[in-house]
């Protein structure tokens, strides 16, 4: 077997199942929520669920940027240089969710009412925010080392880690909201404790000198900061495009549909989230095989790997697909016992899924540039599918067509990011190839004979 291929399975497969057990726990907490409090308090976790991922988003925009160029300067030799990136961005993370945390724990009823929640939604909205923020540092940095973690060599450790968090997040949502009845707050600070003993089982990689990362004091360094940001936006906007696209149908759906209309979209939010976590998961796969790849000039390796990634998350997105249309109706009753709420899930879904098959190729295409340091297009490629066409299709298809139509708006902004990343991609294949083999030119040989020769 081609030892690429081994090293796909390696990263992969620990870093899918690492981002279903992240996105796994705002799942869990609306099935528990949504079974044991009830419809409102699911649909008031939906509302507080866009804040909680633009927190992660602003997360991802320093991990992803450091573990990129973690990757290729791990790839170039450079272990000193690389173990700066990872002490820099720890520092950098901890102060963006500090950030973050102020103003959720402080601040919530603002970023409810921005959120677009009505008065019945209000109060747990406003719960769930509050204690879900208390652990927002302890969130991020878990996600941080679990990323550096794997791009170190260790991506089991990677995936145990966020296994035995989302293990105990699991009982302690049962625990919280049956037995204890705490609510929406139960389920918040289940969260949270689930996240603590990950970054506990994470941080034992740390201790024994394993692997390139040490922890260590370093001047502040603006231009790696810089570095490191210019690489983390194009993932930054990828992450915002489930909570922006979840906070405009939101607005659309409470004035169009009400209350039962946002706690069945919810539930679609659930799986949509799982689903993505799983093609988001290859993407982060394949990355440090790209970084390092790219740092070490092998350009074959890093098609290969770019051509692997679109072609698992191709057909893992289309068997997703086709299985929730023809068999996944038992996942809604997870979420909620309402017949009418599960009937109006199932045609939502039916409309809405197709949309996952674009988004995993877009997904790889965003990961592909920023790898390969090829930023402006991965920035347009995050920014057209995750800020531009998604917001213009969800606000301009209820207007244009019939209201079922507002179900389509995110797969006509898939195919069109598609469109562009293809072209771009194409554009830079072709600059490249020119750069390697310009057009021959006619040199007279001693001989008086004409030969074709490349110009160099």
């Amino acid at each position: 077997m081609d030892s690429r291929v081994k090293e796909i399975g390696r990263y992969v497969i620990p870093s899918v199942s690492s981002m279903v057990v992240t996105f796994a726990y705002a799942v869990v907490d609306g099935m528990f929520v949504g079974r044991g409090v009830g419809a409102n308090a699911l649909a008031a976790v939906n509302i507080a669920l866009p804040f909680n991922i633009f927190l992660l988003a602003a997360a991802y925009l320093i991990i992803t940027g450091a573990a990129t160029v973690f990757a290729i300067r791990t790839g170039r030799g450079d272990r000193a240089g690389a173990n700066t990136v990872f002490n820099a961005s720890g520092v950098l993370v901890i102060a963006v969710s500090a950030l973050f945390a102020a103003i959720g724990v402080f601040w919530p009823e603002r970023i409810a009412i921005l959120s677009g929640a009505s008065e019945a939604l209000m109060e747990n909205t406003v719960t769930y925010l509050r204690y879900y923020c208390m652990f927002s540092v302890i969130w991020t940095l878990s996600t941080w080392l679990a990323v550096f973690v794997r791009n170190d060599g260790r991506p089991s450790l990677a995936f145990w880690g966020m296994v035995a968090g989302a293990i105990a997040n699991i009982f302690l949502d049962w625990l919280f909201v049956f037995p204890l009845q705490m609510g929406v707050k139960g389920a918040a600070v289940a969260s949270g404790l689930g996240q603590v003993l990950s970054f506990a089982i994470l941080a034992t990689h740390l201790i024994g000198n394993r692997g390139v990362l040490r922890v260590r004091l370093l001047k502040p360094s603006l231009a790696l900061v810089g570095k490191i940001v210019k690489r983390g936006v194009p993932e930054m906007i990828t992450q915002l495009y489930h909570p922006l696209t979840v906070f405009c149908y939101n607005l659309v759906i409470i004035r169009t549909v009400g209350e039962d209309g946002i706690a069945a979209f919810s539930i679609i939010t659930y799986i949509a989230a799982m689903f993505i976590g799983i093609f988001s998961g290859v993407s982060q796969g394949i990355q440090p095989l790209l970084g390092q790849s790219f740092g070490r000039n092998e350009h074959r390796n890093v098609t290969f790997y770019f051509r692997a990634g679109l072609v698992l998350n191709v057909v893992l997105s289309f068997s997703l697909y086709l299985a929730m249309v023809f068999g996944g109706g038992w996942l809604y009753g997870f979420f909620t016992t309402d017949p009418g709420l599960i009937s109006l899930a199932e045609m939502i879904w039916k409309y809405n899924a197709l949309a996952f098959v674009f988004a995993s190729v877009n997904i790889v295409f965003t990961t592909y540039f920023f790898s390969t340091k090829q930023t402006p297009s991965a920035v347009v490629t995050a920014g057209c599918r995750g800020l531009l066409f998604n917001t213009i299709c969800i606000f301009t298809f209820p207007l244009l067509f019939p209201a079922d139509y507002v179900w389509f708006a995110i797969v006509a902004s898939e195919v069109a990011t598609i469109a562009i990343a293809m072209w771009m991609k194409n554009r830079a294949s072709a600059a490249l190839a020119g750069e390697i083999c310009p057009a021959p030119v006619v040199v007279t040989s001693a001989s008086g004979r004409y030969s074709n020769r490349f110009a160099k």
